[in-house]
């Protein structure tokens, strides 16, 4: 069963011409008055708003070069332990062929005794 409609409601797809119906009120304004009425602005209102969005994006600035920051810090230490521990490794192949290079030179001069 369906609801029973109230007649004396109308929304827009119910009167021809007219897109725009807000309330009851605005069917009986002119389209000057319409226009007029739509024209109206707060200008408080849109002075909070705007101190509002500033102060958010004055936040949102803060945030971000504080967290470029801390980013920049980070990749700094990280590229540090990169280039401490290729340094390293280039110590250690070093030592490892000297070590090599030492093991060739004691087999090449060993002379097992021949009985």
């Amino acid at each position: 069963m369906q609801p029973r409609k109230m007649p004396h409601l109308r929304n827009c797809s119910t009167i021809r011409g007219i897109k725009d119906i807000k309330n009851i009120s605005s069917l009986s304004l002119t389209p000057e008055e319409r226009d007029h009425v739509n024209n109206i602005v707060d200008k408080k209102a849109i002075a909070d708003n705007e101190y509002r969005e500033r102060a958010r994006f004055a936040r949102q600035d803060t945030a971000k070069i504080k967290y470029q920051k801390k980013y920049y810090e980070a990749r700094d230490r990280l590229a540090a332990i990169i280039n401490k521990n290729r340094s390293l490794m280039e110590l250690r192949r070093e030592l490892q062929y000297n070590r090599k290079e030492k093991n060739n030179n004691m087999q090449s001069s060993y002379n097992p005794r021949k009985d």
